[in-house]
């Protein structure tokens, strides 16, 4: 089994929601598609560790751990978890050109990853069943 932690950093502007992804940069046809920064769990890393250090190595941000939320974790059939983290950017330390509207992001589909779509759209019913 694969373990992946990730973290959505968000913002609420003007009432909607904006997720912040990045382009893949990879050597395989998922490169240049938008992700959210993460990675692979280390063995004996918990999965809050392991997203502070993901986003730290890709993205240069320093996290709190008390400023991620565990959205939920899925699995998906090739034998991937993915533990899902929640961040709003409340101290704009991503860059702005990295957010996207929610729903542009769900109807960018062949510019996500594949599994990303699936995790948007949960993230999506988070905050439609808040009314954040």
């Amino acid at each position: 089994m694969k373990l992946i932690s990730i973290v959505i950093p968000f913002k609420i502007i003007d009432e909607s929601i904006y997720l912040w992804v990045q382009k893949r940069q990879s050597n395989d046809d998922l490169n240049g598609l938008l992700e959210f920064p993460g990675g692979k769990i280390e063995p004996n890393e918990r999965p809050l560790a392991a997203a502070i250090r993901e986003v730290k190595e890709e993205v240069g941000v320093s996290l709190n751990p008390k400023s991620l939320k565990l959205l939920n974790s899925m699995e998906f059939s090739d034998s991937l978890t993915i533990f899902i983290f929640l961040t709003e950017d409340n101290f704009d330390s991503f860059e702005k050109a990295g957010f996207y509207p929610i729903l542009d992001l769900l109807s960018e589909e062949n510019k996500i990853l594949p599994n990303n779509r699936h995790i948007i759209e949960q993230v999506k019913r988070y905050f439609e069943d808040f009314k954040v």
